[in-house]
């Protein structure tokens, strides 16, 4: 490539390369993974590389990315990090990731950090600074644009984000796997008791110092939540009640709705204050049904291993 052909390269941030197999965009900076996203929805690249960190505008409308429509099932869409440490520091006043009304789509071996940190008030139980949801999916069902189906978070690090990490709604085969999440003042990974939920998949992933329960999860029917490791979350107790008075509660709370919930070989220790390891949530428990817990490692909890509300 002459330097004419350097230059221009590296001006626009991004290349899109066809050839036998998906076609594949490469981003570098946030210019570039605009580009490569209006690509993925256009139909011209079905990958998104990151290949080095990229750090959105922390103010403003920057950096927030909607997959809507993606419904063709041949087509998979993968967007990942080039290495280990790629990571994207996102606008934690946007979602990074929302994604409505699609199919098949994995993120990868990507790292989703705040530029700029959270602010809590813990008297008022409110954020001095906005926050979202760094990934959102299925949610938007009241426009007849919400299901999310065969969604893959592999080897995913989130540090953060308000009021959850990871939020479902309506949605289909979520598999949540070999992931870290850290940091949420209040959630991890969020099932919305509002819509209907099927086959999700949790496992391999580890879950530290979250404020309230690393997963909240209700009205999902067949989930799979199997050797992960909950350390220390609920951790600054701070499920927020009128008057900023805050209440204990479990690292994982199973809520109305669930059924056929299956959860093997989980570490969940180092709750506290008044925490537990697993909380079925007040009123839950006469509409749940088909919950096995079996072969768990439940310990260093300062309140019940099992609790219901």
């Amino acid at each position: 490539m002459n330097k004419s052909g350097s230059f221009l390269f590296a001006l626009l941030g991004a290349a899109f390369l066809q050839g036998a197999g998906a076609a594949i965009c490469y981003a570098d900076s946030q210019q570039s993974l605009d580009n490569c996203v209006g690509q993925i929805n256009g139909g011209t690249a079905d990958k998104i590389e990151v290949t080095q960190n990229i750090y959105c505008t922390p103010n403003g409308a920057a950096c927030g990315y909607l997959f809507r429509n993606l419904t063709n099932p041949a087509r998979q869409i993968e967007i990942y990090g080039s290495n280990n440490g790629i990571s994207i520091y996102r606008n934690p006043t946007i979602s990074l990731f929302t994604i409505e009304n699609s199919t098949n789509i994995t993120i990868r071996n990507l790292g989703i950090l705040d530029n700029g940190k959270r602010q809590l008030d813990y008297q008022s139980c409110s954020f001095v600074t906005p926050q979202t949801t760094p990934v959102s999916m299925g949610r938007n069902t009241l426009t007849g644009q919400g299901l999310a189906t065969n969604i893959t978070l592999q080897y995913v690090r989130i540090d953060t984000g308000e009021p959850r990490i990871i939020d479902i709604g309506h949605a289909d085969n979520i598999r949540i796997t070999n992931s870290s999440f850290s940091g949420s003042g209040h959630f991890g990974i969020w099932t919305s008791t509002q819509f209907p939920k099927t086959r999700l998949s949790i496992f391999d992933n580890t879950f530290t110092g979250i404020g309230a329960n690393a997963i909240f999860i209700g009205n999902v029917e067949h989930a799979w939540i199997d050797g992960n490791r909950f350390d220390n979350n609920h951790a600054t107790n701070p499920f927020c009640l009128p008057g900023g008075q805050h209440t204990g509660g479990g690292q994982i709370d199973i809520e109305a709705g669930t059924k056929n919930l299956s959860m093997q070989g989980n570490h969940i220790y180092n709750g506290h204050p008044s925490v537990s390891g697993i909380e079925f949530a007040d009123g839950s428990v006469a509409k749940i049904s088909g919950i096995t817990i079996k072969g768990n490692y439940i310990y260093d909890n300062q309140n019940a291993a099992i609790f219901f509300n």
